[in-house]
């Protein structure tokens, strides 16, 4: 979901997860310890995740490959129920740009995947230096994007009389 402020801009979008700790689905195994630790360095005053398409840094801002938005906040927490309880899971919440959201209504793209830089800076700690949006991700459990301004309460628009 996503909040719409009165010039109509589409803001942040609500928590999604982006990726949980364990067994990925093509043989790698992601460290619940990043998860928290991503959670507890991100800071966009450090360094700014982007959205990405497929993990493709684009150079061009008129091409496919272009920074499709960032991510504004980052938490982690042990997920209680269902077929992966215990593992830890890592949300976001995004400003997306308007291709993004295109994307992900016309229902491509709607899933992520992070980009975990596992020592950043010398900081010996991990750090969420992007997420892709795909359409196959690696990691199990991660929430598909949907956008829709209308089911909140806050969301401010105004009415045509």
């Amino acid at each position: 979901m996503i909040v719409i402020n009165s010039n109509g801009e589409y803001v942040e979008t609500d928590w999604i997860q982006a990726g949980t700790s364990g067994a990925t689905i093509d043989g790698r195994n992601i460290d619940g310890q990043f998860l928290y630790e991503m959670a507890e360095t991100y800071s966009m005053g450090v360094y700014t995740a982007n959205v990405n398409l497929e993990h493709v840094r684009g150079i061009d801002p008129n091409s496919l490959f272009k920074t499709l938005g960032y991510v504004s906040a980052v938490k982690a927490e042990q997920i209680k129920d269902g077929a992966l309880a215990g593992k830890v899971g890592l949300f976001v919440k995004l400003r997306p740009h308007p291709d993004l959201i295109g994307m992900v209504r016309n229902g491509q793209k709607v899933y992520l995947s992070m980009e975990i830089d596992p020592k950043f800076a010398d900081s010996e700690k991990a750090y969420l230096v992007g997420v892709g949006v795909t359409d196959s991700p690696a990691s199990l459990g991660v929430g598909m994007m949907k956008f829709n301004a209308n089911q909140r309460n806050n969301s401010l628009f105004s009415t045509p009389t």
